[in-house]
């Protein structure tokens, strides 16, 4: 699950630096732990934190195994006011989704990821500044080989 998560932080950071994701700051892309944010500091917005949920096993054939990691990515950005909150947000969405989708986060993967928005959750941040964080579920298959 490790390398999955540095794969898909590698191509986060690769889109910060090239691509879509060039307004993000450089440290505000990181592993965090499940359902949670680290403390952030407001020149870290936008933000993507990349946590591990989970990693079922089923046999495929004999000698072989997938795996089906899930990993959320929890896109966070601040604002003041409310509509522009949306906007902003869905267009953050959008330009994670175009760096993951249809990715197989350097060929780690049997196929590429699935991603899928989850739901979207605001909170206050203080000083009249509110918190909008989007939850990207991504669905990550890989088949290896198990002599068990």
């Amino acid at each position: 699950m490790d390398t999955l998560l540095t794969n898909i932080k590698t191509v986060l950071t690769t889109a910060r630096i090239s691509g879509d994701l060039t307004y993000m700051p450089a440290q505000s892309i990181q592993k965090v732990a499940p359902k949670s944010l680290p403390p952030l500091r407001n020149d870290q917005f936008p933000f993507i934190g990349i946590a591990p949920i989970s990693s079922p096993e089923t046999w495929i054939t004999s000698g072989k195994r997938e795996v089906t990691h899930t990993v959320e990515l929890y896109c966070a950005r601040l604002y003041v006011i409310q509509e522009d909150s949306v906007t902003k947000i869905t267009e953050f969405i959008t330009d994670v989704l175009g760096a993951v989708r249809n990715n197989k986060f350097s060929d780690y993967l049997s196929a590429p990821c699935q991603p899928s928005v989850n739901n979207y959750i605001t909170s206050p941040y203080g000083d009249n500044i509110y918190l909008i964080v989007a939850t990207i579920s991504l669905e990550c298959r890989r088949i290896f080989i198990s002599a068990t």
